[in-house]
């Protein structure tokens, strides 16, 4: 299964809602394991949501969705 960038997120609490997003609605998803760290805090860094290659026309849809539909996801 090869992964690719879905977006990048601009900072790991906001990819994280993204990915739980999509993960909600069957899309596997998570985060570049270099962009978030696994402990001891969150990255206020930019973060990478990274998708399986054959679910990212599908993962796209979900997120501008969610976004046409005024959630706060901030991009």
């Amino acid at each position: 299964m090869k992964l690719v960038r879905l977006l990048t997120a601009p900072n790991q609490l906001i990819a994280e809602m993204w990915r739980d997003l999509l993960v909600e609605e069957g899309i596997p998803a998570s985060l570049l394991p270099d962009d978030a760290p696994t402990y001891l805090g969150v990255s206020p860094k930019p973060c990478r949501l990274m998708v399986p290659k054959e679910w990212l026309t599908e993962a796209k849809a979900v997120i501008e969705r969610h976004r046409s539909e005024g959630q706060s996801l901030s991009s």
